[in-house]
Formats: C-alpha cells, structure tokens, sequence
C-alpha cells in the first residue's frame, strides 16, 4: 500500500457542499453555572465548510440555558488511498 498525500495550502479552501457531517464532539464547562455542555458534531452538522478559516459554533447549556458563541476552525482534511497491483483494476470499454 502506498499513502499518498495531497497538499493545498490555499487559505480559506471551500468545500463546495451544504451540510458537512462528522462524527465527533466535545465538551465544554458552561462559564456561568460550570455544567458541561457537549457540542455534538453528528447530531449538529457544519453549514458551508471552508477549510482553514474560523466560523461559529452556537452551544446552549441544558442546566441554565445560556448560550455561547464558539469559534472552531476545520484545519485539514486528508485523502488515503490504498494502492498496489492487487487492487487496480483496468477497465475496458469495449
């Protein structure tokens, strides 16, 4: 197998879809009751990805129902490719 890495170092680079779903999520102590507030990316998506470029996250506490504005950044997003003689398959149009 070789890895192949694919480099862009345009800032701000747009990926040109609506919803970008992730798994993941983190948690958070709220700053005005100290409850732990989970930002759960599967259940929340991001709107219009860019790479490389802050946008706001909104959070609500369950407990005391303030609401925070976060800043996160998407900072990468890597490409694998498993490739060898195996697994290449010619094609023929014929």
């Amino acid at each position: 197998m070789k890895t192949i890495v694919i480099k862009d170092n345009t800032e701000g680079f747009e990926i040109d879809i609506k919803r970008f779903h992730i798994h993941g999520s983190y948690e958070i102590d709220c700053p005005h009751c100290k409850t732990k507030i989970v930002d759960n990316y599967k259940e929340d998506y991001i709107f219009y990805p860019i790479i490389g470029r802050n946008f706001s996250r909104f959070v609500t506490c369950g407990y005391c129902d303030k609401e925070y504005e976060i800043k996160v950044k998407l900072t990468s997003i890597s490409i694998e490719l498993e490739v060898d003689d195996t697994n290449i398959n010619e094609l023929n149009y014929e």
